[in-house]
């Protein structure tokens, strides 16, 4: 819209909204403010002329000036769109208008006005900067001189309009002197102001002064103060300022803070005539003051100051690095700065310099020095700069000087996790480091060598390859230290350091144990088994039981059961197999009730009760690691035996809570502090296996446990004290409420983690055996920096109140009113007991624990749990909570946790009383008697309600709930606005659609709060935002473009992102709004404008922000990821990926990458394989780890200019998209430092991705749409240019990623290479003919292989993958039949062959069972595919026709046949074992090596086992022929139950060769034999057999049959009985379709076997009269009747002397019976006679008299139906040898012939009269047929001559049939016939025709066009050898 049409509007709305009688009210009564929201946006995007600007201009300069313009958005409105109006029109006067506006403050009083004119001045200066010129100066003094004046919002407009006066300077380096003296003199005239404003309680003025803190310190001038003085002020205002509650305020003070410092440091360093404090020396300044800061904030224990200080730090580091870049010294610099950061934990020592344990120095230091090194440090650094700072930070914890524990902790973490960003470190430095770590085991505090034990699991996730050896030598140092402890008696001085050394190495093996599932190669089993043993010996008999030492005999048992849980998390499966449940036995015995009676009645040394207690304590946290075992195999059956155990060890461990001693420390009396820490800890870990077991007996369970859980709320001590609060009522309360206060969670890691944190600093350590992987680790950077640590006292509140809750929610409703009323009981007791005002904290932690126990209980239930007296006492103590929090001053965790708990009462309640409540708190906020607090509680507890039951539910109370939330956000006093609007957010949510005619009310709410003074809070814009994000889905499709609701909504939103209260805050409501339109207005979605801004926010501290950004950018890609593909974002996704550290938005933004990848990998297959090489390769800002290879292949960076780039020319380049960063180099932002090893490891899995989706998409190449795109280019030549550079590409990343150092992605680049090598197989070079397109690569390919299997000892990853690769190199022929290419190849398959054959023991030792039968498997498997080259060739071509590369293999195989063919066997038989004791999973499952399946891999195995045990037996002589049959018949069950047909038939046929090898051996063929004739039977008699292969079944029987030594006895009638099963199963049961004919053969050729032997002779004939009552009989089948007589036909033919005489007349009397009723079914009847004739050909049998029952039967059929009869001799005389031709002549008489002629002709005579259907030309065209091949037969017989006069005779017949439609095809076919049988020149036809009448002649004369001339020549004598008319011509009858 033009500008000036925009100016109009706001000049027209301000005059309706000006005018008499409008007044404020109406929904239109803020149209003047959407007018000026649209102008500004269409000032700020410069969108038109000069001349148009300044005619928009002169239409409302007026309007923006007029005073009588309302409100505080509209005044800032208005000032901006008029200094914009001065800059984009170009017109002068705006350094006038400034001057006179500066006069005009100047000379009058402090006024409404003031804020106008102040207002105007900051806008002003922040369009035109440094334009203004000395104006600038000016507003800076005047600012200065009235802000002591001010107050209150002119304050703001005053500080506001100084910040934007001094940036506006930046940039005008004229005059800088004068500058620093300006800004120097003014903020010395205000300095005593600002000293007030940053201790004031208004946020928003210190939100101001902060951001001018900050213009300060950016403008570069501090360095130039003439003043020391002026410039301490300064700092030390800063450092007030930057301990400010408010995060954000904070956070901008400690980025103020930061640079600061950095330009003071920068200013020593180059000026050493500056100005420095006293005692500072040169390039120092910096880091004294913020360590002396720090070290202040910490010692007193400033949290909010402490937090401002890390963020100045981080600041200060990263602009002290960036002075360096220059210099090439930023890495260095950052590295120094971040030791000296980790120095200052140092000063955390005592005077005396005695170390402190770390659980005497509150955490929250180390947090913060945690999060400032791997902000400013480890995140920006290099791969190279990582490495030097690990160096130095394992060198700060040198055992020689005894590290201060804090130090260790820190260093410890930071070093976890560059561990999990390198992912691989240098064997040198490895060592080192582990060496180090190892040292911090036997540190004297005890946390320092839980960190260190759990450290060194992660370092050998890094080296998975030496994790065994490290293992046996911390069992071997923990033993040596166990036998040390066992010979302390009376010398206990050096008990510490033995107690710390045994305690160190039994941690590291829990730890290393513990890592077993995340660890790549795994533990060998039998290690393990050994740690198992160590453990159990330690329990059982403790060696230190000698000394009789408490201390030494718990530790012991403590490490012990550690160890077990280890085991019992990571190897369930080995602990089970080893002891089972033998361990039931540990706990039965350690909490037996004699056991606990003794401990309940210890009134002795409270030491050894403290120890007692400690390792007990221990032995139930692995109680439930040792539970998960059942859960984890499954084994539901055992679960159950052992919880009945463990629920009566749990109630006799609650028996020492009845102990005197222990009841004191459970309500914290007093104590000897051993004891206290071991019960606290003791019933802690109680409390939690209570959580996580689940218990037999729960109702006698509860029983027990209740009086402990219902202690800290009924108990007290002697002192009348009540228990700690619980530590983690925070963590219950909605974190969407949270921007109500006391922080705002997602913005930062570091502020949620202390801000979550509460208590002290004495909690449990951290659990070795349950902890986060190193995935997790390397991903969540809270993970690392937090939890902290609570205090013990509180936890355990915390667990009993667990406990609590977890009653309430298993117990009935009747129990659980009871329980709730003992909570009501329980408080008001609390505050009789707790009366004094110095008794507050008992009121308090008594408020705070029943609040934490009533929402657990009601966020536990289920939504549709409804109690109405539970819901009422629950709804009181919420109330009561509240008043609580009320005389707390506003505690706002209280208020919430009040208000939570009615709003969650409220929902249990049911409908009726639930509608009660919300009334009642509906008339309470329309009523005026609610405290601004209880109000404000009141609406958070309104609006949680609506949001968790529905709007829809309460429909009826949405216009009341309005009445009373709208109400209440329009009273600016207190913060019950913010409440209110929140609530109202709620309500909309929750509502839904019941909220749709309350939108257009509250967001006019929204544009009233904006623009009041009085309602002023820093969150404002955003819940207004937030509210109009809400509105959009409430309004659906009514939400379109144009409307009054999308532009409020889009005002509300513009309004929120030019807000600077809150930041990201307000950005993160531009993206969600962002995330509504492509829901409900995907038109108004363009990504050149919204793409910038989400991609912006992916740099935001922010983790919400962040993770609403990555589902925007989803959302969009999944609506139409062709509109993004052009703005190329993939390398920002990628980027933002690396640098994640929140597990969510990493999985979301993997989801994002491959959606986009989907998307634009088949069009752009090359850039997105250059962009993934870039993140895996990149070692240093973009350059690769990697030097170009040795055969001259170039650096990846070649390639990054995209081959569709290239191809498709520069003609349209400019018409293309652009990248939306003008830094990308083919789509990869400028890295800072390496990628992550899992941004590598994705990188790599999405190169795999890139291939298959081109695949999915049908082609490598770009699927080119236009031809605008490759203009001048033939398409066929585009493609295939395309095509080779896309594959160049390819081979070459994956050549580089395979021959790389990483060891953890070279697998994945042999595996990106064997995706290539099957994608591109059959792929042929376009330029060299008959060519593989891979064949030009296989350098590469054998450069890759070799580089796998490089070393002497290869790690499995590499090994199998090079394996994997060679042998696809062969298989898919890439060598090109190069003999010596494939020699290669096979040589490195043989050296891997040989590892692992060889080096079997080494292997065991060092990796678990499932990685050594992961190598076994790859070998097996990979091998498998060169012996089915072998014998495919061998079964195709003879053996010396094979080609260059079967020879070679062929070759290379017998060398290879000794030691593979006993690895194949040993495969095959574990694999069974395995099967058999159900460890399948376990051993055959691994997760990154070839995995062996059961249908994939054992057929082939073990066929290519047989095979090469055949090919050559003289090599293997070992390999038993039995052995081979064994494993075979163990494999076809198991494969029949996975229904994997086909690997049965592989199998068979592997049973086939070996019966092959048996039967030419002298080895026990009759046993063999039974064996094989078992499996057939077996197979045979399944309901499934018909999916078995009938040939492979017939030919194995076949085998047998015709076997040297006879089948006799029990064999023999194994067989019979057999192959009467398969034919039953091939032809009486045919499930699976017609058998083959190569089956049914087979199968009668083994009948015929068996007749042949002795007792068989009756088989054949047996069978083929048993078939005939199946034909006969009416009830068999169709499909059954053919496949009978189908078999019987052939057994006629094959084997005709096997019937009886008897057999074939019975055969021909049924068929005479049945004949007569078959004139309907013809094909029942042509199956009939072609059985009769088939009868008829035994002539010798049958005789004369069978002959003439032939006939008659052929004459009966002919009479029923002749078109089948016709058929069915046709089908005869195919059938008919040479050996019948005699029988045919003597035999098929005329009398035959006349049954064929006779139905020809009547079949013509009926067509002459056209009275007959399709039939009649059949019957014809058929017998014909029948003539042809009767003349076949009898040709060069007496009887040649009369069948040719009939044929002739026929076909004129044919000819002179009528014209008809249905006879055209019989013409035609006669006519070919005729044409073709003159053509051959037969003199018997040419004497027929010949002697035609004239009239025939002539008829045959017309039709063959001349082709009968020759039939005048005269008559030749008959000639003895006369041409045949070939059988195939007359087959061709019919078919034209």
């Amino acid at each position: 819209m033009d500008v000036r049409v925009l100016a109009a509007e706001a000049e027209a709305a301000f005059r309706r909204s000006t005018c008499e009688g409008s007044g404020g009210a109406g929904d239109d009564r803020h149209d003047f403010h959407d007018a000026l929201r649209r102008l500004e946006a269409r000032l700020a995007r410069d969108e038109g002329t000069q001349h148009e600007f300044a005619e928009a201009m002169e239409i409302c300069i007026a309007t923006l000036r007029d005073p009588r313009v309302q409100g505080r958005a509209n005044r800032d409105l208005c000032a901006r769109c008029e200094a914009l109006f001065y800059c984009r029109s170009g017109r002068g006067g705006v350094h006038a208008e400034a001057n006179a506006t500066i006069e005009r403050l100047g000379k009058s009083k402090t006024g409404t006005e003031d804020v106008r004119d102040w207002t105007r001045i900051a806008a002003m200066a922040d369009v035109f900067g440094q334009e203004l010129g000395a104006g600038t100066e000016e507003i800076a003094k005047m600012a200065a001189r009235q802000l002591q004046k001010e107050s209150g919002i002119r304050r703001r407009a005053l500080l506001r309009a100084w910040t934007h006066s001094i940036r506006g300077k930046e940039g005008n380096t004229n005059g800088s002197k004068d500058r620093s003296s300006v800004e120097e003199d003014s903020f010395a005239k205000a300095s005593k102001i600002m000293d007030k404003i940053g201790k004031e309680s208004d946020e928003k003025t210190r939100a101001e002064a902060a951001r001018l803190y900050l213009a300060l310190a950016e403008s570069k001038t501090l360095r130039q103060w003439k003043k020391q003085s002026h410039v301490d002020k300064f700092l030390a205002q800063l450092g007030i300022i930057v301990g400010d509650p408010n995060m954000y305020i904070r956070k901008i003070a400690g980025k103020a803070m930061g640079k600061a410092y950095a330009e003071l440091d920068h200013t020593e360093r180059v000026n050493l005539s500056a100005v420095k404090p006293k005692g500072h020396s040169h390039a120092e300044v910096g880091t004294d003051g913020l360590q002396k800061a720090f070290k202040d904030a910490a010692t007193a224990n400033q949290r909010n100051k402490m937090l401002g200080l890390t963020e100045a730090w981080v600041v200060f580091i990263r602009e002290s690095a960036k002075v360096k870049v220059h210099d090439g010294m930023a890495e260095g610099e950052a590295i120094r700065l971040s030791m000296q950061v980790l120095s200052m934990l140092e000063s955390f020592c005592n005077p005396a310099g005695k170390n402190l344990d770390i659980k005497s120095l509150f955490p929250h230091p180390q947090a913060c020095i945690q999060y400032i090194v791997h902000e400013a440090a480890i995140s920006r650094l290099s791969e190279q700069g990582q490495l030097e700072l690990l160096e130095k930070l394992v060198c700060l914890v040198e055992q020689d000087r005894t590290p201060v524990a804090a130090v260790c902790i820190v260093v410890l973490k930071l070093a976890e996790r560059l561990l999990c960003i390198l992912g691989e470190l240098p064997a040198d430095l490895q060592e080192n480091i582990y060496k180090k770590v190892a040292g911090l085991m036997q540190h004297e505090a005890t946390t320092v060598r839980c960190q260190a034990a759990i450290t060194a699991s992660h370092l050998i996730l890094i080296s998975p390859q030496s994790a065994a050896d490290r293992l046996r030598n911390h069992v071997s140092g923990f033993l040596n230290a166990r036998h040390a402890l066992s010979k302390i008696k009376d010398d206990k001085a050096n008990i510490l350091d033995a107690l710390s050394a045994f305690q160190g190495q039994g941690w590291a093996i829990a730890a290393l144990i513990s890592a077993n599932k995340s660890l790549l190669y795994g533990f060998p089993m039998s290690l393990i088994r050994h740690v198992i043993d160590v453990a159990v010996q330690c329990i059982v008999k403790p060696s230190t039981s000698s000394n009789g030492i408490a201390a030494l005999i718990s530790t012991e048992r403590d490490v012990a059961f550690q160890i077990l849980a280890a085991v019992a998390s990571s190897a369930p499966g080995v602990l089970l197999e080893r002891q089972g449940g033998k361990f039931m036995k540990f706990w039965n015995t350690a909490f037996s009730a004699e056991h606990m009676k003794l401990l309940k009645e210890w009134k002795e040394d409270a030491h050894v009760l403290a120890w007692e207690l400690h390792w007990r304590s221990s032995a139930l946290e692995a109680l439930t690691a040792f539970a998960g075992c059942f859960e984890a195999l499954g084994d539901q059956a055992q679960l159950e035996t052992f919880m009945e155990t463990a629920t009566d060890v749990f109630i006799n461990a609650l028996e020492v809570g009845k102990n005197d001693s222990v009841k004191k420390c459970l309500v914290g009396g007093q104590a000897q502090s051993r004891l206290r820490a071991s019960t606290q800890l003791y019933f802690f870990q109680l409390f939690r296996c209570f959580h996580k077991l689940p218990f037999s007996q729960r109702v006698e369970v509860h029983r027990c446990v209740l009086p402990f859980a219902l202690a800290p709320l009924m108990q007290v001590d002697d002192n009348n004290q009540c228990a700690y609060a619980c530590a983690s009522l925070r963590e219950v309360l909605n974190v969407e409420d949270a921007i109500l206060g006391p922080w705002f969670p997602g913005n930062s890691a570091l502020e949620d983690g202390l801000e979550a944190f509460v208590g002290g600093t004495d909690g449990p350590l951290p659990c070795i055996w349950e902890r986060k992987t190193m995935q997790e680790l390397s991903s969540k950077i809270s993970a690392v920096f937090f939890p902290l640590q609570n205090s013990m006292a509180n936890m355990l509140v915390t667990e009993q109140m667990r406990c609590l809750a977890t009653v309430l929610c298993q117990t009935t409703n009747k129990k659980a009113h009871e329980l709730c009323a003992k909570l009501n009981e329980a408080f008001t007791q609390a505050k009789l007991r707790f009366k004094a005002e110095r008794q507050t904290a008992g009121r308090v932690s008594t408020a705070a624990n029943i609040a934490y126990v009533a929402l657990l209980f009601l966020k536990s239930v289920p939504r549709n749990y409804k109690n109405n007296e539970v819901a009422e006492v629950l709804y009181t103590l919420g109330a009561e909570i509240f008043l609580e929090g009320k005389k707390l001053h506003g505690d706002t965790v209280l208020l919430r946790a009040s208000a939570e708990l009615r709003a969650l009462a409220t929902c249990s309640a049911p409908h009726e009383q639930a509608s009660a409540y919300i009334k009642k708190m509906c008339e309470g906020l329309q009523g005026r008697a609610f405290e601004e607090m209880e109000r404000a509680a009141t609406c958070l507890a309104l609006g949680r309600a609506f949001d968790r039951i529905g709007g829809m539910q309460l429909s009826s109370s949405v216009p009341s709930a309005m009445a009373g939330l709208l109400q209440s956000a329009d009273k600016p006093a207190s913060d019950c606005h913010v409440w209110a609007l929140h609530a109202l957010w709620l309500t909309a949510r929750g509502a839904g659609l019941s909220f749709l005619k309350k939108v257009k009310p509250t967001l006019n709410l929204c544009v009233d709060v904006l623009q009041s003074y009085q309602h002023e809070h820093l969150m404002l814009d955003h819940l207004c935002a937030m509210l109009a994000t809400t509105s959009v889905a409430i309004l659906g499709p009514e939400f379109k473009p144009g409307t009054w609701y999308f532009q409020r909504c889009c005002n509300l939103i513009e309004q929120a992102a030019a807000s600077e209260d809150v930041g990201p805050s307000s950005e993160l409501e531009r993206v969600l709004f962002v995330q509504q339109l492509i829901l409900f207005a995907p038109e108004y979605i363009s990504p050149a404008e919204d793409l910038p801004v989400l991609l912006a926010s992916l740099d935001s501290l922010q983790p919400v922000l962040r993770s609403a950004v990555v589902a925007t950018l989803r959302h969009m890609v999944e609506a139409n990821a062709s509109s993004i593909l052009p703005f190329e974002i993939e390398g920002g996704l990628f980027e933002a990926l690396d640098s994640e550290s929140d597990e969510v938005i990493l999985v979301a933004i993997e989801r994002t990458l491959l959606a986009l990848l989907e998307a634009g990998a088949p069009c752009f297959p090359s850039r997105w394989l250059n962009l993934c090489a870039r993140f895996i390769l990149v070692a240093n800002k973009g350059q690769d780890s990697l030097p170009s290879s040795a055969h001259g292949m170039d650096s990846v960076d070649a390639c990054s200019e995209d081959p569709e780039d290239s191809l498709t020319g520069s003609t349209e380049a400019n018409n293309l998209p652009v990248s939306l960063d003008s830094n990308k180099q083919g789509g990869v932002l400028t890295q800072t430092s390496a990628p992550r090893l899992r941004t590598r490891k994705f990188a790599a899995n999405c190169l795999v991705k890139i291939l298959n989706c081109c695949e999915t998409n049908g082609s490598l190449c770009s699927q080119v749409q236009s031809d605008s795109y490759n203009q001048g280019l033939d398409s066929d030549a585009f493609e295939e240019g395309l095509f080779i550079a896309v594959l160049q590409t390819a081979v070459d990343i994956g050549y580089k990623i395979a021959t790389g150092t990483l060891v953890m992605l070279q697998a994945q680049g042999l595996e990106f290479l064997l995706k290539i090598a099957l994608a591109f197989k059959d792929s042929k070079d376009p330029q060299i003919e008959e060519q593989g397109i891979l064949v030009q690569y296989q350098a590469q390919f054998l450069s890759a292989i070799r580089s796998a299997m490089l070393k002497s000892f290869p790690l499995p990853h590499p090994l199998v993958g090079g394996l994997r690769l060679a042998s696809a190199f062969i298989t898919c022929d890439i060598a090109g039949g190069d003999p010596a290419a494939i020699r290669r190849a096979a040589d490195l398959m043989g050296k891997a062959l040989r590892v692992v054959s060889q080096n079997k023991s080494t292997h065991s030792a060092m990796y678990s069972e499932e990685v050594c039968r992961g190598l076994e498997n790859a070998v097996a498997v990979c091998f498998c595919d060169l012996v089915e080259i072998v014998y495919k060739c061998n079964a195709e071509t003879a053996r010396n026709q094979a080609g260059e590369r079967e020879n070679v293999l062929g070759t290379a195989l017998r060398q290879w046949y000794p030691p593979l063919l006993p690895l194949w066997e040993d495969t095959m038989q574990t694999f069974f074992e395995c099967m058999l004791h159900g460890l399948h999973s376990e051993l055959f499952g691994c997760n990154a090596l070839q995995t062996f399946t059961l249908q994939g891999h054992v057929p082939r195995v073990l066929f290519c086992l047989c095979f090469a045990a055949c090919e050559d037996p003289k090599s293997v002589p070992f390999i038993q022929d039995g052995r081979l049959i064994g494993l075979c018949f163990q494999a076809i069950p198991l494969l029949v139950t996975e229904e994997a047909w086909q690997s049965v038939d592989m199998l068979l046929s592997a049973v086939s060769h070996v019966c092959d090898q048996v039967f030419a051996s002298d080895g026990p063929v009759a046993d063999v034999a039974m064996d094989v004739l078992d499996l057939l039977m077996w197979l045979a008699t399944l309901e499934d057999c018909a999916f078995v292969s009938h040939v492979a079944l017939s030919q194995l029987l076949l085998k047998l049959c015709k076997s040297p030594v006879q089948l006799t006895g029990r064999n023999f009638d194994k067989a019979s009985s057999l192959a009467c099963a398969l034919f039953q199963v091939m032809l009486l049961q045919p499930r699976s379709g017609k058998p083959s004919p190569t089956s049914v053969a087979t199968l009668l050729e083994c009948f015929h076997s068996l007749s042949l032997q002795e007792g068989g002779s009756m088989l054949n004939d047996s069978l083929f009269l048993y078939s005939v009552g199946y034909i006969f009989d009416e009830s068999t089948g169709t499909g059954t009747c053919k496949h009978l007589s189908d078999a019987m036909k052939e057994l006629v033919c094959c084997y005709p002397s096997d019937l009886k005489r008897h057999t074939l007349e019975l055969t021909l009397g049924l068929s005479i019976e049945r004949i007569d009723g078959l004139h309907k079914n013809g094909t029942q009847l042509q199956r009939i006679l072609e059985l009769v004739l088939y009868c008829g050909s035994c002539c010798e049998k049958l005789g004369y008299d069978g002959l003439g029952h032939v006939c008659f039967s052929t004459k009966a059929a002919f009479e029923v139906n002749p078109l089948p009869c016709t058929l069915a001799l046709l089908e005869f005389l195919k059938r008919t040898t040479s050996s019948h031709k005699v029988w045919c002549v003597s035999n098929l008489t005329m009398q035959h012939l006349a049954f064929v002629v006779e139905a020809v002709y009547s079949a013509l005579n009926g067509l002459a009269r056209r009275n007959t259907g399709e039939d009649d030309v059949q019957v014809v065209l058929e017998g014909m047929k029948c003539v042809a091949l009767y003349r076949t037969v009898t040709s060069g017989t007496a009887l040649d001559e009369k069948f040719v006069t009939i044929f002739v005779h026929l076909l004129v017949e044919v000819l002179k049939l009528p014209e008809a439609s249905n006879q055209r095809s019989l013409k035609l076919a006669s006519t070919s016939l005729l044409r073709r049988v003159l053509v051959a020149g037969d003199p018997v036809i040419r004497n027929t025709v010949l002697e035609l009448p004239p009239e025939s002649k002539t008829l045959l004369q017309d039709i063959l066009h001349g082709s009968t001339k020759e039939t005048h020549t005269k008559r030749d004598n008959h000639v003895e050898t006369k041409p045949k008319i070939q059988l195939k011509t007359s087959f061709t009858l019919g078919t034209s």
